[in-house]
């Protein structure tokens, strides 16, 4: 996390995109979230590997590039299920696979 925190601070970009896996993104983003202010950061990845299904790593991937291209706020997001949110406002549901909104 720290590999990947160094290299978004480092980055002349403002806008991110990291591909993850989704064991441990929420973890990821909750570790940087604080420390970037200047950049939108994106996290991506695919609850089915993409060596099983292609469709939803793609989907995710493709939301991310579109969102980056709208006018957002500087923040951190998961890309995701059709969405991008940000993201302290989802929470992982391992019993259906999916990020859901938090209640």
């Amino acid at each position: 996390r720290e590999i990947i925190l160094e290299n978004i601070k480092n980055s002349t970009s403002d806008k991110i995109i990291i591909i993850h896996g989704t064991d441990t993104v929420d973890l990821t983003a909750q570790f940087i979230d604080g420390k970037i202010e200047d950049k939108k950061v994106v996290f991506t990845g695919a609850m089915i590997p993409m060596s099983i299904d292609e469709v939803e790593a793609t989907m995710n991937f493709s939301q991310a590039i579109g969102f980056l291209n709208a006018p957002i706020q500087n923040g951190i997001y998961l890309s995701m299920h059709g969405s991008v949110i940000e993201h302290s406002k989802l929470k992982k549901d391992i019993s259906v696979g999916q990020f859901l909104v938090k209640n």
